[in-house]
């Protein structure tokens, strides 16, 4: 356990927070995560930035998933990192990269890293998601018609991206991310499959029910498994 404090907590778009604590090791990379603790209320922050120069690590989590405790300047634990280094080795292109819940933050970090590598981002989550939903200028052939909503953010920087949802919302698919992962691969030719390497990023157990099914039709799954709920 490293003993820390909090930088800022931070709201953003579609009331996901954004958690900075102080921290001066080795910097953690998307796919890892960390233990933070406050007052003995425990969270798993799921890396979305670090920054050697200032001293601080970063993540982003979904609504209602950060205790009132972590507030700005109040002392707090880490410990870790843990879970899968996502962007080590550099992965062969093209990348799908995959994030669900509080994996949206790692995968978007991860489509920043690699920008035109990336082919897709395909993020999931309940109501919302850490950025502004908006109609894409990409068409993307296999997905279901309804998912016509990308990113603003990966939009600006000219990264394609779908999104599902468990609530309904406009341009979105109404299901999980794994559920558009699954109708993505399916409707691609094999040869495109198999050049394709995935990078995902999603609470415990939510690809394990196809994770077999997923190796076998790309030429690399990489996965990284939160410990929290979906």
């Amino acid at each position: 356990m490293t003993a820390t404090r909090i930088v800022d907590r931070t709201p953003v778009s579609g009331d996901w927070t954004l958690l900075r604590l102080r921290w001066h090791g080795a910097l953690p990379s998307p796919g890892q995560w960390l233990w933070a603790e406050v007052e003995g209320q425990r969270l798993c922050l799921p890396v979305r930035q670090a920054s050697s120069e200032e001293g601080w690590v970063a993540g982003v989590l979904p609504p209602g998933q950060v205790p009132a405790a972590f507030a700005a300047g109040r002392p707090a634990t880490l410990e870790g990192p843990h879970g899968e280094d996502l962007l080590t080795p550099a992965p062969a292109a093209p990348v799908l990269v995959v994030g669900a819940g509080a994996g949206a933050g790692p995968a978007l970090a991860m489509a920043e890293a690699l920008g035109e590598a990336v082919g897709l981002v395909l993020l999931g989550g309940q109501g919302s998601l850490p950025g502004r939903i908006c109609p894409s200028r990409f068409l993307v052939r296999t997905v279901p018609d309804a998912a016509i909503a990308g990113l603003a953010s990966l939009e600006s920087q000219g990264i394609p991206a779908r999104i599902a949802l468990t609530e309904e919302h406009p341009g979105c698919y109404e299901g999980d991310a794994v559920d558009l992962l699954r109708h993505h691969l399916a409707a691609l030719p094999a040869d495109r499959r198999r050049r394709l390497t995935v990078l995902a990023c999603c609470p415990w157990g939510l690809l394990t029910p196809w994770r077999s099914e997923l190796e076998g039709l790309v030429r690399a799954l990489r996965v990284s498994e939160l410990p929290v709920r979906g």
